[in-house]
């Protein structure tokens, strides 16, 4: 089997037959990680340890995929837990994270949050999708900006746009404007 052999798609994972006997099981498990050890990053964050499970009592082999991702025409990330990775497609595999990051962690994300949410002028920029500082808005003046309330700023579905895609990615764009109390 080569590192870029074609799997199926993440909602696919964990199924099995309904009508089949153990010994006819097949897709695939979820490994938890052994010693807190981490998979490799993706441009969506980190990876899970995944299992092939084989037909009978055939030892499956383990691979790192998205964990946001559910279908994989959304992230093609993938790598066998056995395989050896270059330095050259580490510094590969950063740069394409990076290029894919959003704009803001999610503490800065929550932090953004907390100074808007205490300011009197609460703006939105519905062009980028942001809640805007004091600052910003003059950098926003081709955009569609709006003032928000404090009830809008509690359902930020009622701000965002959804996604293009249903399937992944569902619980980004909500993370920007939820915060720990």
């Amino acid at each position: 089997m080569s590192s870029t052999e074609s799997l199926p798609p993440l909602s696919l994972y964990i199924m099995v037959h309904a009508d089949s006997s153990e010994d006819e099981s097949f897709g695939v498990e979820v490994i938890q990680p052994e010693d807190g050890k981490r998979g490799p990053p993706c441009p969506h964050g980190p990876t899970l340890l995944f299992e092939k499970v084989c037909a009978g009592n055939k030892a499956g082999r383990r691979f790192y995929a998205c964990s946001a991702c559910r279908d994989r025409k959304e992230c093609n990330f993938f790598q066998w837990e056995d395989d050896k990775v270059t330095e050259a497609r580490r510094l590969a595999r950063e740069a394409e994270n990076l290029s894919k990051a959003p704009p803001f962690t999610q503490q800065q994300y929550r932090a953004r949050f907390r100074k808007v949410a205490s300011q009197d002028d609460k703006l939105f920029c519905k062009d980028c999708q942001l809640l805007l500082l004091p600052d910003e808005h003059l950098l926003h003046g081709t955009h569609k900006v709006i003032r928000v309330a404090v009830a809008q700023l509690r359902r930020p579905t009622a701000l965002l746009r959804p996604l293009e895609s249903k399937k992944s990615n569902a619980h980004g764009e909500v993370e920007k404007f939820k915060i720990n109390s």
